[in-house]
């Protein structure tokens, strides 16, 4: 038997324990992509075969929404699902109702609040587009200020509920403010 018959296993041995080597060689490293989110103000939620994403009230003029006032919020649902769903309520301690709009027109003499919204299969439902409109949170029982994160549980019919912290967004433009005070003040000689 000849010497190259004999070192061919002895290489194949060796070129497989090189490259389980450098294929092991990044294992257990922390990569930077492992912690990034996407850049958007909201707040987002999976739920069945749901996703809830950019989930935000929508910042109100003044900085604050006033106690009895009407909040308006933003979201969108992509259903990953083979069957549509339908957002039947989204419920919360610190307003009285939700009024959700819906692709149907409301019958004569009846509102649109509470009616529900369906979510297509292998599609997305966008609030707060020309072609839906926000949800209404109503007569809120406490002042909601920009930056303020307050617990929503969205309920879906077929997917079920989900309690997400959604924040009060920050202004999309530079606002106008006063001038600032001074703490510099001169001493009298």
């Amino acid at each position: 038997m000849s010497r190259l018959f004999r070192m061919i296993p002895l290489l194949g041995a060796i070129a497989a324990l090189s490259v389980a080597a450098v294929t092991g060689c990044s294992s257990g490293q922390v990569t930077q992509t492992s912690t990034q989110v996407a850049t958007v103000n909201g707040s987002s939620a999976n739920v069945g075969q749901l996703a809830l994403r950019d989930i935000r009230i929508l910042y109100p003029s003044g900085g604050t929404y006033a106690e009895g006032s009407t909040a308006q919020l933003v979201l969108a649902v992509a259903n990953q699902g083979l069957a549509e769903d339908t957002l039947l309520d989204v419920e919360g301690e610190f307003f009285a109702a939700a009024a959700i709009p819906s692709d149907e027109e409301p019958a004569a003499g009846d509102t649109p609040a509470g009616v529900d919204a369906e979510v297509p299969a292998q599609g997305i439902l966008q609030f707060g587009t020309s072609e839906f409109p926000t949800i209404e949170l109503s007569d809120l029982s406490e002042e909601l200020s920009v930056a303020q994160v307050v617990p929503l549980t969205f309920v879906f019919e077929q997917a079920g509920e989900v309690t997400v912290e959604v924040p009060v967004a920050n202004p999309i433009r530079e606002i106008n403010r006063e001038e600032g005070f001074d703490f510099h003040t001169e001493e009298a000689e």
